[in-house]
């Protein structure tokens, strides 16, 4: 966050799993061919790099998790970087975040449930 020139600035560390896993991926409704968007690497906010941002839903589908339940997530800030860690065990996951989210969150969690 400081931004001296001093400094050494933060790292940005993507997992290798997340990189081959075969997904798809709608964020607030648009399909987007992966969770991570390299072009933000270049740019002040590096954190964008993992989705692009911050959305009211994400809804992740794998296609070859060894985990097949669902996960339904209420995200904060960290989310975007700790969810491609867990691609692998979930068949799908959906990450909503409360600061944009205008849904009743219950019925989501109720739909996951069925």
């Amino acid at each position: 966050k400081v931004l001296l020139p001093s400094l050494t600035p933060d790292t940005i560390q993507i997992p290798a799993d997340a990189l081959d896993a075969e997904y798809t991926v709608m964020m607030d409704g648009e399909m987007h061919g992966s969770l991570f968007f390299r072009d933000f690497l270049d740019k002040k906010d590096k954190y964008a790099v993992y989705f692009g941002g911050n959305y009211a839903k994400v809804d992740i589908s794998m296609e070859n998790s060894r985990g097949s339940e669902d996960l339904l997530i209420i995200k904060d800030s960290f989310a975007n970087s700790f969810v491609p860690y867990l691609l692998d065990d979930f068949g799908y996951i959906t990450m909503v975040d409360t600061r944009f989210y205008r849904e009743d969150i219950s019925i989501l969690a109720k739909k996951k449930l069925k």
